[in-house]
C-alpha cells in the first residue's frame, strides 16, 4: 500500500511491534521514493540498530524529513 504514496507527508507507525525485520523490510520496500515525508514515527517498536540502519539508508535522499 506504502509503494504508490509518493504524496505521503506523514507515516505514524508507533507502537506497533515493528521490530528490526520489519523496519529493514519497511525501508526497502516503501521508504526509498518516498520524497516527500515530512515526520515519520517509529517511538516503541524495538527496531534497534539494524532496523535503523536500513531506514537510514532508504531515507538518504529525503531532504524534507
Amino acid at each position: 500500500m506504502l509503494v504508490n504514496k509518493q504524496k505521503l507527508k506523514t507515516l505514524g507507525l508507533s507502537n506497533n511491534f515493528i521490530g528490526h525485520g520489519g523496519a529493514r523490510e519497511i525501508a526497502q520496500v516503501c521508504l526509498g521514493g518516498l520524497t516527500s515525508l515530512t515526520r515519520l514515527a517509529l517511538e516503541s517498536n524495538l527496531i534497534g540498530n539494524l532496523g535503523l540502519e536500513g531506514i537510514t539508508k532508504a531515507l538518504m535522499d529525503n531532504e524534507s524529513l
